[in-house]
């Protein structure tokens, strides 16, 4: 149910954003083209972060799992307000403006879930190593006692 929270604020966000900066749309159009995919990119950077802090194991899979499901609410919830809605436009249209920034999502959330996954196996690593150091040191000084 957290995955599906933070996607409507992943789209809600972006949205609000865009509807303060409508002036800057209209007159400087290549700024404002620039701008929103940052503010998406930052907004699911955020949300991505806070949805991974329960995740134990699989961070790849949970990480693409959590950006095609944010990516298919952005474009669900975008059908009503840019394709019957009161933005309404043409579907060719919505694809090259908006809904191509959709793919912002599993692209990031999977990167997050791959890093994480290496610290993840990493550590482990790690763990186990010094484990294995330590109870070989201490079967050797019980040996030698």
């Amino acid at each position: 149910m957290q995955v599906v929270g933070y996607g409507v604020l992943v789209w809600l966000i972006p949205l609000g954003v865009s509807l303060v900066l409508g002036d800057l749309r209209t007159h400087h159009r290549a700024t404002y083209a620039t701008i929103m995919p940052l503010v998406q990119a930052a907004v699911v950077c955020i949300f991505g972060a806070m949805g991974f802090r329960r995740v134990r194991s699989r961070f790849v899979r949970e990480g693409l799992n959590m950006g095609l499901t944010w990516m298919a609410m952005g474009v669900a919830l975008d059908m009503g307000l840019f394709w019957e809605g009161p933005i309404s436009m043409p579907m060719g249209q919505y694809v090259a403006e908006i809904g191509l920034t959709h793919l912002i999502n599993p692209i990031i959330l999977l990167a997050m879930g791959g890093t994480l996954q290496n610290r993840f196996e990493a550590l482990t690593k790690s763990i186990n190593e010094a484990t294995i150091r330590g109870l070989t040191q201490a079967a050797k000084e019980r040996e030698a006692d």
